[in-house]
């Protein structure tokens, strides 16, 4: 090669072994490299090419000469490679010589500079490319072999770390080899016993003895915060990590700590044992693979596509900043599913794609839909490249994607405006004096006029007729000021067939804003005005009796009401409900109750005038509005009631159902309305309140609107509503009622709600136990009752001398009939501790009337856990020794109505006798509850009842007053 030179340059043969000596020293490095002497192959390449550089430039004109815009670039190279050290002296020397240079030149020392010939320069740059080339080479083999480093250095701290469990001989040994060290600090003392690789990696003589504040100093500044955190978690009880700098002999190291607290049996902090590993070299490592990642960041940040990088799997290794942009800065793209972007219909292509890249190492090219974060679809038009492993298998695929949309957009807007013209409305084309050009197939098919009836014409030709001067002259005015019209217009078709359009006429301008054409639409909206007709119908009409709906009664009522007001006439709202209309359903059926409601529609037309309103408000529902029925209230009530007692009178006779013969009944309410300013829904409420009025008075009747309805509904609620709220915040109470047996001695008691109001006082339970139980509060309230009855069992049970007191609860029967009833309760008798065989469920007769069978299992399931039953009120309903035999009861209850005239009444001391007998015929115990006086007790003690609750021996008392009397007895 140098001879090349010579012949080719035989007038300058010093300045062609420069480039000769260059390649011959890259050549060299390259040779070291392979050899596995990475040092001095960095040494020779960057201080060869150095001295090359320095040798050369007096023969190509000191600091004139093309080679020195080398000196940066090795400067920086120095640096990188060799250390901060080398760029020191490299920058150094290299000021020197430049120096050096100048003042050669500025004496004229230099040798003369003959002309470079082109094939000179020429030289040069090609070894440049050469050194060039060689640096990558060798930077790539260097990344490789730090990553190799790496896993080598994982492999062997697994490696040792498997020997120190196996063998504690080789522990010192195994700490020295891996670099981690272990220590235990006395946190009683202070101390720190230290490995001798601990020692190692802290700089002091093995077997030192080190104290916490020793290694505190050592720590780095900033990281102490850092060992602080972790230290204060230790002593919280977890194992603590963290990574920190350490200062040994002024220079710094990184070290992994790791640690875990012992503590003695009290809790007392006694020492730390942990780990120190040496990562120094690891840190090193990361920052290197730190640089070269930004590297390639910075690369394919300045490429306009997507780059992704994935392994096997289609899970992302690497996304350029663009694809960052494409799915949100807030999302975490490292390590997700690729495929799961791509749109559902085409994922399965392209997985398919991918596996096969993956398969055969040739890259695939395709174009499919990813999801764009703002949820719009993007098309994306891909190619993939495989990255082999060092064995040649595929181990990475690289995709470059760019987005296509805005291409395909495009595309489709063409095809648009090419099959727009062709759509399903009608169009037409005009220039601007309204001259038809064109129009198309549907414009053809709507009006019968072909494109040869029409072109050359005006729309004159549609016109139909029916719009005068005035309405087209609006037309063109629209059109001039906005360029745009649109309305409802009547033309004819060509058949003479005159019909309704929606006609959009737009202009089209050119670019000095003149109109050169007018493109118009029309649709041909004959169903539509049709089906308009037909929505209003079903709007404002119910669809089985074709009487007006609700929201048509309310505008028409809304009406009414003003004009009443107006002129001062008065009004009446008959509010119609069928009596027992859900048994015509449940026994003949609904196609049955259809035919009845439908021919009540009819019978109540007939009973009003014209000019009045029939409406159903839906199921058995119907409303009459009369109008118009005088100044007076007295003259509306009179002409209201008769018609009232009319519509009675039509709806008592027989109903023909398809042969069945049926009669059936209605309840009226009333409500007058005139001048008075009541609002629709509450002459509505009136009226409706009415009508249960009626319905509580035996129904087929008519009752008139009475303001204390309005009271007593009003009361109900507000007493609801502070239910409810008491509920919530648990503001009722529980009292306990003694019953004692025969010697006085208390063997039980009762559990009595009560309900103390915040401004009535106490609440009768006569009067809110039936709200709840209408309302369905009862359920949540008793729920609550036995909850605190059984906590209440549980406490007396822990108590000395009160083990077998027993505690009743009533159970309603919305309570018990509840599908997880039994479930509930052994729940509560769980979670309570009390014991089952300590708490009685009172039960009513009423309760035993529906599905005596499902009771009957119910009671027998939590009879075999252990709970009692007791039959409350027993005699005062429905008795019946049928039922009385089968269930499992354990306890009859005389009711107090039987006891309060025990000793006056004889058919009250007939019945006591009998209960008391029958309950010792059955096996059942008795208890009499009403007891006020001792000749009460001595006379059904008497007749054999032994057990006793009443006033006698004491009211309802709290928990605390109930202790007090138990106390006392």
């Amino acid at each position: 090669m140098l001879l090349t030179m010579l012949l080719l340059i035989p007038d300058q043969p010093r300045r062609a072994v420069g480039p000769a000596a260059m390649v011959l020293l890259a050549s060299t490095a390259l040779w070291l490299l392979n050899s596995g002497r990475v040092r001095a192959a960095l040494a020779a390449l960057i201080w060869g090419m150095w001295l090359a550089v320095t040798v050369l430039s007096p023969f190509f004109g000191g600091v004139r000469a093309l080679p020195i815009i080398a000196y940066p670039v090795l400067i920086l190279m120095g640096g990188w490679l060799l250390g901060t050290r080398t760029a020191v002296v490299l920058a150094a020397l290299t000021a020197t010589v430049i120096i050096g240079f100048v003042a050669a030149d500025l004496s004229a020392l230099l040798p003369p500079q003959p002309p470079t010939p082109s094939i000179l320069y020429g030289l040069v740059q090609i070894t440049c490319v050469v050194v060039a080339m060689l640096l990558i080479i060798f930077l790539t083999r260097s990344y490789r072999q730090r990553i190799d480093d790496v896993r080598r250095l994982g492999s062997d701290l697994a490696q040792r770390t498997a020997e120190v469990q196996g063998s504690k001989a080789e522990l010192e040994r195994a700490q020295a080899v891996a670099r981690v060290g272990s220590w235990v600090i006395d946190l009683g003392s202070g101390q720190i016993r230290m490995s001798a690789e601990t020692c190692r990696i802290f700089a002091v003589p093995e077997g030192t003895i080190g104290s916490i504040e020793a290694f505190m100093a050592r720590v780095h500044v900033d990281d102490r915060q850092a060992l602080q955190q972790a230290s204060e978690k230790a002593l919280a009880g977890k194992p603590s990590a963290v990574e920190l700098r350490i200062v040994v002999a002024a220079s710094e190291r990184w070290i992994a700590q790791h640690a875990e607290v012992e503590f003695d049996d009290t809790g007392k902090p006694l020492r730390s044992v942990g780990t120190t590993q040496d990562i120094t070299e690891r840190k090193e490592l990361e920052a290197s693979l730190r640089e070269q990642r930004e590297f390639f960041r910075l690369i394919s940040e300045s490429i306009g596509e997507h780059i992704a990088v994935l392994d096997l799997e289609g899970r992302r290794l690497y996304n350029s900043p663009s694809y960052r942009q494409f799915f949100g800065a807030n999302r975490d793209l490292l390590g997700s599913d690729s495929f799961a972007d791509v749109h559902p219909d085409d994922r399965q292509r392209v997985i398919e794609a991918f596996r096969l890249t993956a398969r055969t190492g040739v890259g695939q090219e395709l174009q499919y839909r990813l999801m764009h974060h703002d949820g719009t679809v993007r098309h994306m038009a891909s190619a993939g490249k495989v990255i082999n492993d060092k064995s040649g298998q595929v181990s990475r695929v690289v995709v470059v994607s760019h987005d296509v949309t805005d291409k395909k957009q495009a595309e489709q807007q063409e095809r648009i405006a090419a099959t727009a013209f062709e759509s399903q409305q009608g169009m037409f084309i005009t220039d601007a004096f309204g001259v038809i050009l064109r129009v198309n197939q549907a414009f053809t098919e709507i009006t019968g006029y072909s494109a040869d009836d029409c072109v050359g014409r005006t729309p004159k030709l549609l016109s139909s007729g029916r719009h005068k001067a005035t309405f087209y002259a609006a037309m063109r005015d629209t059109l001039e000021r906005t360029g745009t019209w649109q309305g409802e217009i009547w033309n004819r078709r060509k058949n003479g067939e005159i019909y309704p359009e929606w006609l959009t006429i737009s202009a089209v301008r050119d670019s000095d804003e003149q109109v050169t054409n007018y493109v118009s639409t029309l649709t041909d909206i004959t169903m539509r005005k049709a089906d308009q007709e037909e929505i209003r119908h079903l709007a404002f009409y119910d669809a089985l009796t074709g009487l007006p709906n609700r929201r048509l009664l309310h505008d028409r009522l809304r009406q009414a009401l003003a004009a009443s007001a107006r002129r001062g006439r008065q009004g009446a709202l008959l509010f119609i409900d069928l009596d027992n209309f859900k048994m015509l359903n449940d026994t003949l059926g609904h196609d049955m109750g259809d035919h009845l409601l439908q021919q009540v529609g009819k019978r109540l037309k007939a009973c009003v005038r014209e000019r009045d309103t029939v409406a159903r408000l839906g199921g058995d529902e119907f409303v009459v509005m009369l109008e118009d029925l005088g100044q007076r209230a007295q003259e509306a009530v009179a002409q209201s009631s008769h018609i009232g007692e009319k519509i009675l009178a039509a709806l008592y006779c027989p109903y023909d159902l398809d042969g069945h013969e049926y009669h059936n009944t209605a309840s009226v309410g009333i409500t007058l309305f005139g001048s008075a300013h009541h609002g629709v829904d509450e002459l509505m409420k009136r009226a409706d309140l009415a009508m249960y009025e009626a319905k509580n008075k035996g129904r087929n009747t008519l009752r008139f609107f009475d303001p204390q309805m309005q009271a007593v509904v009003t009361e109900r609620a507000s007493l609801e509503r502070d239910l409810r709220e008491a509920l919530q915040k648990r503001q009722l109470l529980l009292f306990y009622q003694p019953q004692v047996d025969a010697a006085g001695a208390v063997i039980g008691a009762e559990a009595l709600l009560r309900w103390r109001h915040q401004q009535r006082g106490f609440v009768s339970p006569a009067e809110f136990i039936p709200l709840a139980e209408e309302t369905g509060l009862i359920l949540p309230l008793g729920l609550w009752v036995l909850e605190t009855a059984c906590a209440q069992l549980a406490v007396w049970a822990a108590q000395p001398g009160r083990e077998q007191l027993t505690v009743s609860v009533n159970v309603s029967a919305r309570q018990f009939r509840q599908p997880n009833f039994v479930d509930q309760v052994l729940a509560v008798l769980a979670s309570s501790g009390a014991n089952p065989r300590q708490l009685k469920l009172e039960l009513t007769e009423s309760m035993l009337l529906d599905n005596v069978q499902e009771m009957i299992v119910k009671m027998s399931t939590l009879k075999s856990h252990g709970v009692g039953f007791s039959l409350d009120d027993f005699g005062t309903g429905y008795s019946s020794l049928s039922y009385l035999k089968r269930l499992p009861l354990d306890q009859l209850k005389i009711d107090q109505s039987f006891v309060r005239d025990l000793l006056t009444d004889p058919n009250d001391e007939v019945i006591a006798r009998t209960i008391i007998a029958l309950a010792s015929t059955l096996g059942l115990a008795v208890i009499a509850e009403g007891v006020e006086t001792i000749e009460q007790r001595d006379a059904l003690a008497a007749q054999g009842c032994h057990a006793y609750q009443g006033y006698l021996f004491s009211r309802p008392l709290p928990v605390a007053d109930f202790d007090a009397f138990l106390r006392g007895s």
